[in-house]
């Protein structure tokens, strides 16, 4: 039991630094709590404007858009609820929603400690794929990959029926980060560690590794990106009938012949057709990090680097939702840091709050309404305290 909130407080931990990582700006409301200065950051609840349009209220009320991720017309929700059983397992359920917050779909499942759903996407026939990717950790005097591991891609139809369970064996869920649908096929793209240097419980030297489904779940193809040392995705589009790579490199030979990296990060631009070819490379000069897909907007993918947010003022954005006539951001804000730390906790706890912000096409601002999200701090160092 203790093991279990100490991993629940390092998520909140990474979830904070991700918030904070983002386009933070607050505008102070003095009717809210939480509000606190902590290394320069003066955390702040928004300000309310406007009002939130009659189809989005249930929205808004509810938090339904929180931790969701926008498809264009669709949305996903991940909820995973522990079992508080001896193995440690969870229940995992995946929602679709329309924009709307309608649920079109529900599927759910049981996973272990070390799997976890961490890539899924709605599928153009009204299902949803998703990847339960196997993540090691360390289990008293052993590691859970000792008996072996395989990660699992699931696909759904629309009606929540599997349609295939397809397994890999010894690879762990980062080698499956991307995944896109097109020319009735699965296409993923990730990071595995090398198996010929690959040390128990080390990070290891690692390769790209991409894969090609078709779909029934049957990999048609495999094909690797490779150097002698770190080799790391930082993010991936497609682009029409191609994907672009972007990659952070520590190697200087094989694919990454001739980056005179020393052992030092270099930045590479892969273009990849849609047989795993490569067709293009080419070192850059850009600092290159995780970039989410955000939502689409007028038929286009909308990044988080897009300018779009350049001067967003209300936290982090999550979701972008194109109602036609206006968009909707989603966003989450850090309000404050938790008064009652337990003494052992080394961890900075955050207040949040979900923002829904409303603009028109040309950017103007709507409405803007803020649900609290913050987590039962208080109850949660109580359950702790009495185990």
């Amino acid at each position: 039991m203790k093991r279990s909130w100490i991993i629940i407080f390092i998520i909140v931990v990474f979830v904070t630094v991700v918030l904070i990582g983002g386009v933070v700006h607050f505008i102070q409301n003095p009717t809210k709590k939480h509000v606190s200065t902590m290394q320069s950051f003066t955390f702040k609840s928004v300000e309310p404007v406007g009002e939130v349009p009659d189809g989005l209220k249930n929205i808004v009320e509810n938090n339904l858009f929180y931790r969701a991720s926008a498809y264009g017309e669709k949305l996903i929700k991940i909820e995973t609820t522990p079992l508080n059983d001896s193995g440690h397992n969870k229940r995992c359920l995946i929602q679709t929603m329309d924009k709307y917050g309608a649920s079109l779909l529900e599927y759910e499942t049981i996973s272990d400690r070390n799997h976890h759903i961490n890539t899924y996407i709605p599928t153009l026939d009204g299902g949803i794929l998703f990847v339960l990717g196997f993540h090691d950790s360390a289990v008293e005097d052993a590691w859970a990959s000792d008996s072996g591991f395989v990660s699992r891609i699931i696909k759904t139809d629309k009606d929540g029926n599997v349609q295939f369970d397809t397994s890999f064996n010894q690879l762990e869920g980062s080698a499956f980060k991307y995944c896109f649908e097109t020319n009735d096929h699965f296409y993923f793209f990730g990071e595995y560690q090398t198996p010929e240097t690959k040390k128990k419980g080390v990070s290891s030297p690692s390769d790209i590794i991409m894969h090609i489904l078709d779909k029934q779940g049957n990999c048609l193809k495999s094909s690797v990106i490779s150097g002698s040392h770190f080799d790391n995705i930082s993010f991936v589009k497609m682009i029409d009938d191609h994907f672009t790579l972007f990659i952070r490199s520590q190697s200087d030979d094989g694919d990454f012949e001739g980056s005179n990296s020393n052992g030092y990060i270099k930045y590479w631009i892969f273009t990849v057709n849609d047989s795993l070819e490569t067709t293009e490379k080419c070192l850059s000069n850009d600092f290159m990090f995780s970039n989410q897909l955000i939502g689409i907007k007028d038929g286009t993918n909308i990044y988080r680097e897009n300018p779009l947010f350049s001067a967003f003022d209300a936290g982090s954005p999550s979701a972008l939702i194109d109602y036609g006539d206006f968009y909707l951001i989603v966003s989450e804000n850090l309000t404050g840091v938790y008064e009652n730390k337990p003494p052992y906790i080394s961890a900075i706890l955050h207040y949040s709050e979900t923002v829904y912000s409303g603009y028109d096409k040309t950017g103007k601002l709507l409405f803007r309404a803020a649900v609290d999200s913050s987590p039962d701090y208080d109850a949660m160092a109580k359950e702790f305290n009495d185990f």
